[in-house]
């Protein structure tokens, strides 16, 4: 009992940095890079585009307004400032890392845990805002194209948000295309990163030709 260290100090030690650098190499069991610096990228411009305009503009625009191109150049300003954090951080410690592996090396394992927590919080509310928006665009195409109406009890969950609370109430019972297209990411991402990342950066091109060409033709008519 006498060594085992007080919940105070489990949540306040950090990782040596010997142990961070030392032994981090392909022949130690380490998982090699497979995400090349194009496919990175396109990881972020889709998250910017599918997330930040195809979604998010629909919603806030009416909203907000013109303030939203201000919105955008701050997170814009952020996200540089976060690009120079990390390339500091990366360069101090020399292995491949995240948020959560700076943060256990500086500031300790409780600060690299709350890290740790954030980031899957942000990436599910992300992921299910961009399930639910793809779901609506899929509604729509299929309306627009052949006039059929999807059942309403498969577009949206039973739940309806008033401001900051949630209650029973809605008219659908499970947003069932959001769910088969999560379902259909998890099977990519269990095929292997690589494919993952191979396929997102082919449909982030392809993305951002429609919407070349689509700008492209709204100027001629202009």
């Amino acid at each position: 009992m006498n060594g085992t260290p007080s919940l105070g100090r489990r949540l306040l030690r950090k990782k040596p940095m010997t142990n961070v650098v030392d032994g981090h190499g392909a022949h130690d069991g380490e998982l090699k890079r497979s995400i090349t610096l194009f496919q990175l990228t396109m990881f972020g411009v889709g998250a910017t585009i599918g997330t930040g305009i195809f979604f998010v503009l629909s919603e806030q625009v009416p909203i907000a307004g013109p303030a939203v191109l201000v919105s955008f150049l701050l997170a814009g300003i952020t996200a540089g400032l976060t690009a120079l954090c990390y390339a500091e951080m990366s360069s101090m410690i020399p292995v491949s890392g995240s948020s959560y592996s700076y943060a256990y090396v500086t500031m300790g394992e409780g600060v690299a845990f709350l890290v740790a927590a954030c980031l899957i919080m942000e990436y599910g509310i992300s992921a299910a805002a961009v399930s639910v928006g793809w779901s609506e665009y899929l509604h729509n195409l299929i309306h627009n194209t052949t006039g059929l109406e999807l059942p309403r009890w498969m577009l949206s969950a039973p739940l309806v948000a008033e401001g900051y609370s949630l209650h029973f109430g809605g008219e659908g019972l499970i947003n069932l295309p959001a769910a088969v297209l999560v379902f259909l990411c998890s099977l990519l991402l269990m095929r292997g990163a690589t494919e993952s990342a191979r396929t997102n950066a082919i449909m982030v091109v392809i993305k951002l030709l429609g919407a070349g060409a689509v700008h492209r033709h709204r100027g001629h008519r202009l």
